[in-house]
């Protein structure tokens, strides 16, 4: 079994600036991995290009670190295992009419009907006490009670949809959330092995994405193309088809198509 899919600690802190910072703290003292960091709280959440992620009590805030010997390249890949564990997780706590409107949105981001449900931050570095394997963190933070309002972008929380528990049960949603996703984690992480399933994680996930032939605009700080999704390259890049090119797109922010498009199908 691999580090990666390997039974796992936690440690759980009631605040925290960012629990993806506390792994490589945690990493620099020389914890054993993987191990994960649940917080109840973070006070400087990141989000992916530096940006913050509002992180109040209620939420689930998650970082794995795992100690890994592949390429960098290979770590990258990371994300999409991330996305199609987290996609499973939230699907366990929807009616079955609602999983066709859980979409995951390139590179990291899972949407509920168009609004955001969760994001998921992988950061790697080169491991301190040997330069051959690197450190990985892999960030999850998904609106369990509540969600951000005016940042720019809709949002949503999973307690708005999630099935009703029984009358007298007491359920600790974000608790039971956490432990969904280290199965869902551990399931995605052995398909993936390494690197060598990336095939089958790719494929997962974009199914778990808006059907082919959606059209998407992606922006990346300058252009913005727009152009119906074909799915992933090889590598995870974006392959979007316009009239005039095919684009590989290896960076850049997703706007969401119309609500009406955004529906899937045809999920393990």
């Amino acid at each position: 079994m691999s580090d990666a899919a390997a039974p796992i600690a936690r440690v759980t802190l009631e605040t925290i600036d960012s629990t993806n910072a506390e792994a490589f703290r945690r990493s620099d003292g020389g914890a054993e991995t993987p191990l994960w960091i649940v917080a109840r709280e973070q006070t400087g959440g990141r989000g992916r290009g530096a940006r913050g992620w509002v992180s109040p009590p209620g939420n689930l805030y998650a970082s794995l670190l795992l100690s890994l010997d592949v390429p960098l390249a290979t770590a990258l890949q990371l994300p999409f295992v991330a996305g199609v564990a987290a996609h499973r997780t939230f699907t366990g706590y929807l009616a079955e009419r609602q999983h066709s409107k859980l979409i995951l949105k390139w590179p990291n981001d899972i949407l509920h009907d168009g609004a955001k449900l969760g994001g998921i931050l992988v950061e790697s570095r080169k491991a301190p006490t040997d330069p051959s394997r690197l450190d990985v963190a892999i960030g999850f933070g998904l609106n369990v009670a509540h969600h951000p309002d005016g940042v720019g972008y809709a949002a949503t929380h999973l307690a708005r949809h999630v099935v009703t528990p029984e009358e007298g049960d007491d359920i600790d949603l974000v608790e039971n959330l956490w432990q969904s996703l280290a199965v869902q984690w551990a399931r995605a992480a052995q398909e993936w092995d390494l690197g060598n399933g990336f095939p089958t994680i790719r494929e997962n996930w974009a199914r778990r994405s808006y059907p082919i032939g959606t059209r998407l605009s992606v922006h990346d700080g300058r252009d913005t193309v727009t152009g119906a999704f074909v799915g992933l390259d090889v590598d995870g890049a974006l392959l979007l088809n316009t009239p005039d090119n095919a684009h590989r797109i290896l960076y850049g922010d997703v706007m969401s198509p119309t609500r009406e498009a955004a529906t899937t199908s045809d999920r393990d």
